[in-house]
């Protein structure tokens, strides 16, 4: 009598699989996720955790939905917070510099993100921001529809 195969895999195959996801997610600039603590929300960047404030977190968003929306990705945001944002990289990928090649400016205070849309991911979580008020309802539909979902490591 044969015997059923079971889905269950070794600890090499398991190990392969997990690799496999790390790539994937140090691939991806950015991920953004639906996670949150004390007043913080987590995006990842070149595969580095990132904590940013509200404001940090929707400028972002905002900068992410301008990519997915125009040709250029070109956005005019507040120039203090988008310095914010860039400090926080570098200080996630710990080397400095890192924030200069992913958030370009424009002009004067205008900004854009340098890399391309498919190299941005979201986690499953992502979708329960809708409705939450943190993220304009609008910025977070063009979000889900544009960008993929990438699964937890």
């Amino acid at each position: 009598m044969r015997s059923r195969n079971t889905h269950t895999h070794t600890p090499q195959k398991l190990a392969q699989k997990k690799a496999k996801k790390q790539q994937l997610w140090q691939s991806l600039v950015f991920i953004l996720t639906g996670k949150r603590r004390r007043r913080r929300h987590l995006v990842y960047v070149q595969g580095h955790e990132m904590w940013l404030t509200i404001g940090e977190f929707e400028t972002l968003s905002e900068l992410v939905r301008a990519r997915i929306e125009t040709s250029t990705g070109i956005v005019p945001l507040s120039r203090t917070i988008v310095c914010r944002i860039r400090h926080e990289i570098d200080l996630a990928c710990s080397r400095p510099g890192v924030r200069v090649n992913l958030i370009e400016t424009g002009n004067g205070e205008e900004f854009s993100l340098s890399c391309a849309v498919s190299e941005i991911g979201r986690t499953p979580c992502f979708r329960d921001l809708v409705g939450k008020g943190f993220l304009n309802d609008e910025t977070i539909k063009t979000i889900l529809h544009a960008i993929g979902e990438v699964k937890q490591i």
